[in-house]
């Protein structure tokens, strides 16, 4: 985790020891290295677990115990900066692992009154010398020591110090939300990647693990250049960037191994196979509980992990039918039609997004993980594109949505034709004063007709006023209508186009547009953040990655053997 953030935050060592660091940091006293916010940073890194002289000083040091597991946490006091951390065993990889606590955790510990429950605490402070080796009985409760006697763990570099007031001083990095956060994503297509996406636009380390061949996105448009290519396509950029890929044959021994070693060291993990593919794989609750007690595992399916629907296939089409809002949906005399484009399927990945960030924090404060059970179908009814006000409505007078065509039907109202594209009116018709203001007092408005309270309901009545109307709009754009009916208080918006709103001056002065340089499709310029943080929000680090571009990179950082990475990168078609 702190190597994966180093090499995001600026390409620091992959290890530094601890002898590295208390030198370079005497150094840096002595003023013989950089400025300040550069020498703080450099000590980010790994720290390898043998001998030193220096004293490495703990203000606080707070030792849990959850069962068999063995939790430390305290604050260490580094160049006059209190960093928390935690330092807690790997039961599968019989290690012990070492991270930044964010700032409210380490609040809560230091309140024993609002200790976790389930968790028994012992206190005390101490200065550490000589390096790790003295560390080890402290780090360890009794059962937590029993386990290193009795299965004879192998200390490996496995520690790692990333204090967050280091980084945040680095001249031109800033800390982001979900920084140290890791997310292995086991999803592809549209939902679960932009859930995922979420995640790694805020500072998570998200490693997408990519079948040979490639997340199927890769293969739906639009592309760069019109050119059907797997590394340009316009979907899969912007549900991945700032994301890490790898190619794994999960249905290899090696790339099962590969999933556990990478597992290890995640927070959560995100996948979106069906029931009976991830039984076949054997990549189920049940295997991620063994690899780590605290990991969560965010199960992404159809119709989610039980029910008589369980292993129905689906494509967006009859899952916007079957649980959707399809059935209002198009003109009263035609059959019901789908929303346009995989706006539904957004929808579901926001509602995901959600259930990743409790996962975690659950994990954190009760040190167990939870299996959450995640349905496309129940996002669609509970929450997408007006379905569910359309089933309280149902269960509480018995109503069915009516299908209605949303044309002109009113004086105004419905959507309308004008010289540059369309404009919608929104009930303007119950104040004929502000239309006629808006139209500046058309001398058709006279019309006896026109004037009549009961008459102005009738479809031959309103269909003689928009005869009229849309004339007055095909005459004017959008802008022009738009900003008449704003001066009138009449409501109306234009249906503005892709171009419009890439054009459009509010959203270039709120930097909502973002560009990234990308190897395959070159200069690309998207929509960025979905919301301004004053601290710590999106921030594009990277462009979407190419098809098993890290696959080296974060296969090593999990300390897998050379020949094994060799192995996997031969059999997936990573880097």
């Amino acid at each position: 985790m702190a190597t994966a953030r180093a090499r995001r935050r600026g390409g620091l060592d992959r290890k530094v020891s601890l002898e590295d660091t208390f030198r370079r940091h005497a150094d840096w006293e002595a003023g013989n290295g950089p400025d300040r916010g550069q020498r703080q940073c450099a000590a980010v890194g790994w720290i390898e677990p043998r001998p030193v002289a220096r004293a490495f000083n703990l203000a606080t040091v707070h030792q849990f115990a959850v069962g068999e597991r063995a939790i430390v946490v305290g604050a260490a006091v580094f160049d006059g900066v209190e960093a928390p951390f935690a330092m807690y065993d790997q039961h599968a990889a019989r290690t012990f692992r070492m991270e930044v606590l964010h700032r409210p955790w380490w609040d809560l510990i230091r309140r024993t009154e609002r200790c976790p429950p389930g968790f028994i605490s012992h206190y005390g402070a101490s200065s550490i010398l000589g390096g790790f080796g003295p560390l080890l009985p402290i780090v360890a409760s009794t059962a937590g020591r029993r386990r290193i006697a009795n299965r004879s763990v192998r200390w490996r570099n496995r520690f790692a110090i990333v204090p967050p007031a280091f980084v945040a001083e680095r001249p031109g990095v800033s800390m982001q939300a979900l920084d140290d956060f890791v997310v292995l994503d086991l999803t592809q297509h549209i939902a679960g990647p932009y859930a995922t996406k979420l995640m790694a636009d805020f500072g998570a380390d998200v490693i997408k693990i990519e079948k040979p061949g490639g997340d199927v996105a890769r293969g739906l448009g639009p592309f760069a250049g019109n050119e059907a290519n797997s590394e340009k396509s316009g979907l899969f950029f912007f549900l991945n960037t700032n994301k890490r890929s790898a190619v794994l044959d999960l249905k290899s021994d090696d790339g099962c191994e590969a999933v556990r070693a990478l597992a290890e060291r995640a927070d959560v993990v995100v996948s979106s196979f069906a029931p009976l593919v991830a039984g076949r794989l054997g990549l189920t609750w049940d295997f991620f509980r063994a690899v780590k007690p605290d990991l969560s595992l965010i199960s992404v399916t159809n119709f989610g992990q039980s029910g008589p629907y369980r292993d129905y296939r689906l494509t967006e089409l009859p899952l916007y039918a079957l649980a959707g809002e399809m059935y209002s949906m198009g003109m009263t005399e035609r059959e019901p039609v789908k929303m346009a484009g995989t706006g539904a399927l957004f929808e579901s990945g926001a509602a995901i997004a959600p259930a990743i960030l409790a996962a975690a924090m659950a994990g954190k404060l009760s040190g167990e993980g939870q299996h959450i059970d995640v349905s496309l179908a129940e996002t669609h009814f509970g929450g997408v594109d007006r379905r569910h006000a359309t089933a309280i409505g149902f269960q509480f007078t018995g109503r069915r949505t009516m299908r209605a065509a949303g044309g002109a039907a009113g004086m105004p109202g419905g959507i309308y034709p004008c010289a540059d594209g369309w404009v919608e009116f929104a009930a303007a018709g119950v104040r004929p004063d502000r239309v006629a203001d808006m139209l500046n007092q058309a001398e058709w408005l006279d019309d006896p007709q026109f004037q009549d309270p009961q008459a102005r309901v009738l479809p031959d009545v309103i269909d003689a006023w928009n005869a009229h109307f849309i004339v007055w709009c095909l005459d004017r754009t959008k802008r022009e209508i738009w900003a008449e009916a704003r001066r009138a208080k009449v409501m109306c918006g234009p249906l503005f186009s892709t171009e419009d709103l890439f054009e459009d001056d509010h959203f270039r002065a709120r930097g909502f547009w973002a560009k990234a340089e990308h190897a395959a499709m070159g200069a690309v310029e998207f929509h960025g953040r979905p919301f301004i943080m004053q601290e710590g929000g999106w921030e594009l680090r990277r462009p979407a990655p190419l098809l098993g571009e890290h696959t080296a990179e974060v296969l090593e950082e999990c300390g897998l053997a050379p020949a094994l990475v060799t192995r996997i990168i031969a059999a997936g078609g990573g880097k």
